[in-house]
């Protein structure tokens, strides 16, 4: 009987998982305050949504890091002054 090829789990590669910034992390690498934060993504609707720990309203706010820095590329490029 052939053994088939079969992928566990143990077998398959672990996902890169991406890295997430709390709500002040972020507010600090756009250089605003977190109410200022607020304000931006009221704005802007293309800022990236934040992902949220819980479904309470006081659940710890992330954002990832890279959908951040995209979304300043796409700024960046708008204006034209992308390398």
């Amino acid at each position: 009987m052939a053994q088939a090829a079969v992928t566990t789990l143990h077998q398959a590669k672990p996902a890169t998982l991406p890295e997430l910034w709390t709500k002040g992390e972020a507010a600090k690498a756009l250089s605003r305050s977190c109410s200022g934060l607020d304000k931006l993504r009221a704005r802007d609707t293309r800022f990236p949504k934040p992902l949220k720990s819980g479904t309470s309203r006081h659940s710890r706010t992330y954002f990832v890091r890279g959908e951040v820095e995209a979304y300043l590329m796409a700024l960046l490029a708008e204006r034209g002054e992308v390398a």
